[in-house]
C-alpha cells in the first residue's frame, strides 16, 4: 500500500488533485482509514493514475478520462477524438484570428466609397423578416430559406415570359421589433409580370423599379479565400458606415435613415484574380423621370 503521499510523487499528481479525483470517482483509494480519514492506494492503481495524470497534462475532460478508464483498449480512440476536436477548435481559431486582421486593415484603411448614377431597374423578389440572430445557424437558416424560394421565383418569372438577370442584390431594411427585412431581388428587363404568386415557399413576392438614381457605393475584393467569417459584417460596410460618419459630421443628409433598403450585391468574378467582389449601395438621390 501507498500512502496519499508517495502516490502522488510517483503518478505526479497531487494531493489536492487526487482527493478531487477521489470525489469525482475517478481514482478511488484503496483504503481510507476510519479514524485518521488517510487514503491508501494499491500499487495496482498506479497505471490509472499515471493515464489521468497524461489525460490532464492535455487538459482532456474528466468525462472522457472517465472512458479510457473504464475501457482502456479504448484508450486510444478517446486520445484520438479529442486531438480531432482540438485540431478543429484551433483550425476555427485560426479562421477567426484571420478574420480578424481582415477587419484591422479594413479599419485602418476602410477604401473607397463613390458616388455614381445608375438607370432604373425592375425587379422581383422573396421577402424574409429576419430577427436578431442568437447565434449564427439562425442566419443561416435564413439564407438557405431566401435561397430557395428564390429559385423558385426564378422559375415562376420564366414561366411568365420574365427574363431575371444576374447577379441578384440583398436588399436589407429594418423590420418590425428590430428584425432584419432582408429581399432577395432578382433583376428584370421589364415590369414584373401579370398573375406572379403571391407566395413562394411560404414567402411573400415583392416587386417594383429602383428609379434612376444616384448611389453611395462600397466596393471589396473578397481574394481567393474569404477570411471575414460567416456572421461578420464585411469591410465594406465598414467602408460605407466610416463615409455616412463623416458625412454626418459634415452636416450632411443621412440616407440610411431606414427609408431605403441598403442593398448588396455580389459580383461573381469582377475581383483582380478573378474572385468575387461584395458591392454596397445606398440610395442618396431619386432622380426625376
Amino acid at each position: 500500500m501507498l500512502s496519499i503521499g508517495e502516490f502522488a510523487r510517483i503518478t505526479g499528481l497531487t494531493v489536492k488533485a487526487l482527493r478531487h479525483y477521489d470525489e469525482r470517482g475517478l481514482i478511488r483509494p484503496t483504503r481510507v482509514d476510519p479514524f485518521t480519514r488517510h487514503r491508501s492506494y494499491g500499487n495496482g492503481q498506479l497505471a490509472d493514475a499515471v493515464l489521468v495524470a497524461a489525460l490532464r497534462t492535455a487538459d482532456t475532460p474528466l468525462e472522457r478520462i472517465r472512458a479510457a478508464l473504464a475501457s482502456p483498449a479504448d484508450a486510444r480512440a478517446v486520445v484520438a477524438g479529442f486531438r480531432s476536436e482540438l485540431a478543429a477548435a484551433r483550425a476555427a481559431q485560426d479562421a477567426a484570428l484571420a478574420a480578424a486582421e481582415v477587419f484591422v486593415d479594413a479599419f485602418a484603411d476602410p477604401g473607397p466609397v463613390v458616388e455614381r448614377d445608375v438607370d432604373a431597374r425592375h425587379w422581383a423578389g422573396v421577402e424574409l423578416s429576419v430577427p436578431v440572430p442568437d447565434d449564427p445557424e439562425t442566419t443561416a437558416g435564413a439564407d438557405a430559406a431566401l435561397s430557395r424560394a428564390a429559385g423558385r421565383l426564378r422559375a415562376e418569372l420564366e414561366h411568365a415570359g420574365a427574363s431575371p438577370q444576374q447577379p441578384m442584390w440583398t436588399a436589407m431594411a429594418e423590420g418590425d421589433d428590430g428584425a432584419a427585412l432582408v429581399t432577395l431581388c432578382w433583376p428584370l428587363t421589364a415590369p414584373a409580370p401579370q398573375g406572379l404568386p403571391t407566395t413562394v415557399e411560404d414567402l411573400p413576392v415583392r416587386t417594383g423599379t429602383l428609379p434612376r438614381r444616384r448611389e453611395l457605393v462600397a466596393r471589396w475584393d473578397r481574394g481567393p479565400e474569404d477570411a471575414t467569417g460567416h456572421g461578420l459584417p464585411h469591410p465594406a460596410m465598414i467602408a460605407l458606415m466610416h463615409e455616412l460618419s463623416a458625412r454626418e459630421a459634415a452636416g450632411l443628409p443621412d440616407p440610411f435613415d431606414g427609408t431605403d433598403a441598403l442593398r448588396q450585391t455580389v459580383w461573381p468574378t469582377e475581383g483582380p484574380d478573378g474572385s468575387a467582389v461584395v458591392e454596397l449601395a445606398l440610395t442618396l438621390v431619386a432622380h426625376e423621370h
